[in-house]
């Protein structure tokens, strides 16, 4: 694997673990940790987090477990839930905390009605992914 690709994941998971922490903790002191976060019209809060670290981010504070555990697997350390892709040199792992972290920008973005952009979709809900259906898997 290439030493640079590494470096460049380094740099991109450090930069977005960064601005999601400060905008984490901004979140926080202006609304409080107990405020409630999703995305509108889903069971499952924050659907990629609880998929990959099995953690139900229901409020701000929980977020900040999510955040933890993304810290933790750009460190190559193990999430909790027991994930770790111990191949590539950790790129893998930085790829995964950046997902993470962009979920959490995402519902930031949308707890402060900034999402979505007049244009775009935004999120789509289960219940239009249920009606989508086999539509999303098929060729």
């Amino acid at each position: 694997m290439s030493e640079v690709l590494v470096q460049l994941g380094t740099k991109g998971a450090d930069a977005i673990l960064s601005l999601t922490h400060q905008s984490l903790e901004k979140a926080i002191a202006q609304k409080g940790k107990d405020t409630k976060l999703s995305f509108p019209e889903t069971n499952y809060y924050l659907p990629l987090v609880d998929a990959l670290l099995n953690i139900e981010v229901k409020t701000l504070g929980d977020c900040l477990t999510a955040l933890k555990e993304a810290e933790n697997l750009n460190k190559n350390i193990a999430a909790k839930s027991g994930l770790l892709i111990p191949s590539l040199g950790g790129v893998l792992n930085k790829g995964v905390a950046t997902l993470i972290c962009e979920e959490i920008l995402a519902a930031l973005e949308v707890l402060n009605n900034n999402h979505p952009k007049e244009g775009y979709a935004g999120f789509l809900p289960d219940n239009i992914l249920r009606s989508l259906g086999i539509q999303l898997v098929s060729p």
